[in-house]
């Protein structure tokens, strides 16, 4: 947000009203004047979790074009569409490589999309130094369980 000299005055939650999809009048994010607030819809329909990480990106992404568009004409989807590769890239480099949404590091179901090839993700046990190895292939809670015993 700083290359483009943007400021958002609040980031909120906004209630899951209507079911997306279904309901006449339901939307997964809005902007209020340029950035003075931008409030995107984290939870599911029913409450009983969360959107998966990709759409939520997507719609923080998405609502950031609108500090420049207003309407969802060609412009604004250029903007988007440069926004979100932005933010991929950046989220890769600043992994190392590896993103959220690619090293199996969260379960592909909350992620929103399936893994394509199997990977090993490293990652630091809470509370100490040993690097522990996980399969993809394994769950979070599986992993979890593994670097509880590591």
């Amino acid at each position: 947000m700083t290359t483009y000299g943007w400021e958002v005055g609040l980031l909120s939650e906004m209630a899951p009203e209507g079911k997306v999809g279904v309901s006449a009048m339901c939307v997964l994010g809005y902007n209020v004047n340029k950035g003075q607030e931008i409030s995107l819809r984290l939870r599911t329909d029913d409450y009983g979790g969360f959107r998966k990480y990709l759409r939520i990106r997507e719609t923080l992404v998405h609502e950031l074009a609108h500090m420049v568009y207003a309407e969802h004409d060609n412009d604004f989807k250029a903007l988007n569409s440069h926004l979100l590769k932005e933010v991929a890239a950046h989220e890769a480099a600043a992994t190392g490589g590896r993103t959220l949404a690619g090293a199996g590091v969260f379960e592909d179901d909350w992620l929103g999309h399936q893994q394509q090839e199997p990977a090993t993700v490293r990652g630091r046990t809470v509370g100490g130094g040993a690097m522990i190895a996980a399969a993809a292939s394994s769950s979070a809670r599986e992993a979890a369980a593994a670097a509880a015993l590591t």
